[in-house]
């Protein structure tokens, strides 16, 4: 007995899908192009993902300047130091054009020896604070400091000064701070 295809249902459009289907089981060509729309795909949130991680970084920086600018930024302390004033004396040779006479003349300026403590104690306590704005936090801080130390009587023999010329009177002890912006 012959089946036409209408008695077995199978038209030949039928048959057309059943073999565009089986070449999508078993091409290696159509799996690759399915994985490769799948993955360009999946990028697009990907890429949504990466702008509002963006903005957001940006955003935290801009409240962290901005809680600086309330706060203060990081203040780095230097000292005490001992500032020492000297005096420097030059001679410049000068020449009377007119006269052709020459003549030496004696300039006096002032230079400074700056000196550590030779023994120093620094005893601080920090006090952190959190600052929030919105969704971003920051630490800010508070400090005490006690400093105590002592100076030996500084050496002018490596710099080649003239201990006389020292001028004791006018010597500086201070605490230097380097505020950055």
């Amino acid at each position: 007995m012959e089946q036409t295809h209408e008695q077995n249902n199978i038209s030949p459009q039928n048959t057309n899908n059943n073999k565009f289907g089986n070449w999508l089981k078993t091409s290696i060509t159509a799996r690759l192009a399915m994985v490769g729309f799948l993955t360009l795909i999946l990028l697009i949130p990907l890429f949504f993902i990466q702008s509002l991680i963006d903005e957001r970084s940006r955003r935290q920086e801009d409240v962290v300047q901005e809680i600086n600018d309330k706060w203060g930024n990081e203040v780095l302390l230097y000292g005490p130091m001992l500032k020492i004033p000297y005096k420097i004396f030059t001679e410049k040779t000068l020449t009377n054009q007119d006269t052709k006479k020459t003549f030496t003349e004696t300039i006096e300026s002032i230079g400074y020896a700056y000196f550590f403590p030779s023994d120093l104690n620094i005893l601080a306590t920090v006090d952190p604070e959190t600052k929030e704005r919105g969704i971003f936090k920051t630490a800010v801080y508070d400090s005490q400091m006690t400093l105590s130390g002592s100076y030996n009587l500084p050496d002018f023999n490596m710099g080649e000064i003239n201990p006389k010329y020292i001028l004791w009177k006018k010597a500086l002890l201070f605490l230097k701070s380097d505020q950055r912006l």
